[in-house]
């Protein structure tokens, strides 16, 4: 539900409160950049990849973009960190390969 209702208000504006990016956005942000790659399949959030939602997933890429934004995002990181060290959601520790490779889908042009 809270997926949809970002969705929707992204139909409609460029950032969460209108033309201006917000810590708000910030925040979203830092969310859905983690989501695809480590949420989706780690903690079960299966309901839909943000790639999937077109509104969401403009904004997500608009953020990637903004010069510097890039730079602070380390996917190796991210999926190591939450797969290798949450051993009670998962065990082995493996992580998949695939959730290495979203930086490509980030940084085609935005729709």
């Amino acid at each position: 539900r809270a997926m949809d209702q970002v969705e929707a208000i992204l139909s409609e504006k460029k950032f969460l409160c209108g033309d201006e990016m917000t810590l708000s956005d910030v925040r979203l942000f830092v969310t859905l950049i983690r989501y695809d790659p480590v949420y989706y399949a780690h903690f079960k959030g299966s309901r839909n990849k943000v790639k999937d939602m077109p509104n969401m997933f403009r904004y997500l890429c608009q953020i990637y973009q903004m010069p510097g934004i890039k730079d602070t995002v380390d996917f190796d990181h991210i999926v190591k960190h939450y797969y290798g060290s949450q051993l009670m959601v998962n065990p082995t520790g493996i992580y998949p390969v695939g959730a290495l490779k979203i930086d490509a889908d980030l940084l085609k042009p935005n729709l």
